[in-house]
């Protein structure tokens, strides 16, 4: 581990259980192709209630409930990264590439197309990026950003429409 992987461990807590695959009755399942980590919904973590705010791993679940073009979800709140995935997926990234994309590339798109947006386009509303393999959407929160691979054949505009809605109902309009 260099300094700089200290420096950032330091400053962000990321959260690292083992993936419970969709439909799970097994507490630590891991998703067959899921090479993330992401918080255990079974794990009575509380600091959650705590804050008022909704778990992340609910919020990760009720995304990728919003259909099979939904490959991975992540979230990043307050310096703590959560991330679910789809088991048996093609073409996925490997899960320290995930990592420091959540960590280090979105927070940076976001803040430069925001400060862009900011200027004289009326805000930002989110980034969609399109990868070889599949479309990365980035939502900015206000304590971090909540990122959605997609599949290359989703109907995109209607996905992004129903994870909006998704959002909405968390209360992260």
């Amino acid at each position: 581990m260099t300094h700089g992987d200290e420096s950032l461990q330091a400053a962000l807590k990321v959260e690292r259980t083992p993936c419970v695959a969709p439909n799970s009755s097994q507490a630590g399942d891991r998703c067959s192709s899921c090479r993330a980590s992401r918080l255990n919904p079974r794990s009575g973590d509380n600091k959650w209630k705590e804050s008022g705010m909704k778990p992340a791993v609910s919020l990760n679940q009720a995304v990728l409930a919003v259909g099979s073009s939904v490959r991975y979800v992540a979230i990043l709140s307050r310096g703590t990264l959560s991330t679910a995935c789809r088991p048996s997926l093609r073409d996925s990234s490997s899960a320290e590439s995930d990592r420091y994309e959540e960590l280090l590339v979105n927070p940076t798109i976001l803040t430069i197309a925001g400060n862009r947006g900011a200027i004289d386009c009326g805000g930002l509303a989110y980034v969609l990026v399109r990868y070889g393999s599949f479309f990365q959407l980035v939502y900015p929160l206000d304590d971090g950003h909540v990122s959605v691979c997609i599949e290359p054949d989703a109907d995109t505009p209607s996905v992004i429409r129903s994870i909006q809605r998704v959002l909405r109902d968390a209360g992260h309009t």
